[in-house]
């Protein structure tokens, strides 16, 4: 997880994409982000690029792990799928591959909201859950509503720690353990 922002520094073209950015409006397109700026002295950049299909709100039905129309059945949203993304900077070329995992609201384990000292939601704050050992997990975003979910795979009882940096540098953390099928709710009011 990156511990300084040094977003101001570099010129990212587009800021956001909607499926009507892509010329044939499917699934399988492709859209260009062009990252600007100077490497920092550390020689580190971390990108960390959301994918949505801009759906929020709407409502699907789920078969296994694919989002579907509710009416039709078909898949909306299909999980598993394949995303590439390449990178071209002097000489250094590469291309990796991540799958998606579509995760529903109502199925996460570990489920917090982050709220400022007025109870307002804060959105856009990077919370991470570190297993027993310290190790990442995962990594997540609070979304506009303040709510950050996660669902890792677990058997009998696991403990795990939820952790997120502050845009002030404070590092707020909570200790859950879970059990197999359980929901752990956490809430953080923080001053943002």
């Amino acid at each position: 997880m990156p511990i300084n922002n040094v977003s101001s520094g570099f010129t990212i073209t587009p800021s956001a994409i909607a499926l009507a950015d892509y010329g044939t409006q499917a699934l399988g397109s492709t859209v260009t982000i062009t990252v600007s700026g100077s490497i920092p002295s550390s020689g580190m950049v971390y990108l960390t690029v959301h994918l949505g299909y801009g759906l929020k709100g709407s409502s699907f039905g789920r078969s296994g792990g694919d989002a579907t129309s509710p009416s039709t059945s078909q898949v909306v949203i299909p999980d598993d799928a394949a995303y590439s993304f390449s990178v071209s900077a002097s000489s250094l070329t590469d291309t990796k591959t991540v799958m998606s995992e579509n995760v529903f609201k109502q199925d996460r384990v570990v489920v917090g909201i982050i709220t400022d000292q007025m109870g307002s939601p804060v959105a856009n704050i990077p919370v991470s859950l570190l297993d027993s050992g310290g190790n990442l997990v995962a990594m997540a975003f609070t979304d506009a509503d303040g709510f950050v979910g996660f669902h890792p795979h677990i058997s009998g009882k696991s403990t795990f720690t939820v952790e997120s940096s502050l845009p002030d540098g404070t590092i707020i953390s909570q200790i859950v353990t879970l059990r197999h099928h359980h929901l752990e709710f956490l809430s953080f009011s923080v001053t943002v």
